[in-house]
C-alpha cells in the first residue's frame, strides 16, 4: 500500500499511530552539520564551500523499539543482571500517542529508529553530498568536509554494555520516502 503525505506533521500523525515494532527503510536528504572553521587549518567554511551541504542517502533500521527494553535485552545477552532504567529524552518530547516513534521539538518532528541490528545488514551505505541546488560536491570538497564536521560523540557509558544500543533520529522534513511494515509513505 502507498500513502502520500504533504508535510512532516502529516507523516508524524500517521506514524505515531502505528502499532508494533517493524523494520523500516527511508530515503532521506539531511543538512550536514558543519563548523564555521576547519578543525585542522581554521580556514572559514565559506572560503571552501559554496553554501550549505546536504546528504542524500538510504537508511535501514528498526522502528518503534523501547530504548529501555532494547538496552535491557542487550544486557541479558551480555550477562549483565542489573536492570537498566532509561532517563527522559535529552531534548524534545514524545508526540502524544507516538512514544518511542515521534519526537516533537521546537515545531519540528523527528522519527526515532535504531540501526545496527538485522535490518541494517542490507543497507546501501552510499551517500551523495551536494549543495541545495543538487550540484554534487567535488572530490576535493568531499575530502575536506571531515575537517568541518564536529567530531563524533563518545558512546554512552550508562548502558553498561559492550555493544551499545544507539537510537537515531531524523528530522521528518528530510524524509522523501519511508517504508514501514509493508506500507510506503511518499512525500507529495
Amino acid at each position: 500500500m502507498k500513502i502520500a503525505f504533504n508535510n512532516s506533521a502529516d507523516l508524524a500523525n500517521t506514524v505515531k499511530g502505528l502499532i508494533g515494532s517493524s523494520v523500516c527503510s527511508m530515503e532521506l536528504t539531511t543538512i550536514v552539520k558543519t563548523n564555521k572553521k576547519s578543525r585542522a587549518t581554521k580556514i572559514p567554511f565559506a572560503e571552501t564551500f559554496k553554501g550549505e551541504i546536504f546528504r542524500s542517502y538510504k537508511e535501514f533500521g528498526n522502528f518503534n523499539w523501547s530504548y529501555e527494553n532494547a538496552v535491557n535485552n542487550q544486557r541479558d545477552r551480555e550477562g549483565v543482571e542489573e536492570e537498566f532504567t532509561a532517563k527522559s529524552l535529552p531534548w524534545g518530547e514524545w508526540l502524544a500517542g507516538g512514544e518511542n516513534k515521534v519526537i516533537s521539538h521546537k515545531g519540528s518532528y523527528y522519527l526515532r529508529y535504531y540501526t545496527g541490528a538485522n535490518a541494517n545488514s542490507k543497507a546501501d551505505k552510499k551517500s551523495v553530498y551536494h549543495y541545495e541546488d543538487g550540484t554534487p560536491l567535488t572530490d576535493r570538497e568531499i575530502n575536506l568536509l571531515s575537517e568541518f564536521t564536529p567530531p563524533k560523540k563518545k558512546p554512552s557509558t550508562t548502558q553498561g554494555v559492550q555493544k551499545q544500543v544507539e537510537p537515531k533520529v531524523v528530522k521528518m522534513n528530510g524524509i522523501a520516502k519511508l517504508i514501514i511494515g509493508g506500507t510506503t509513505y511518499i512525500r507529495k
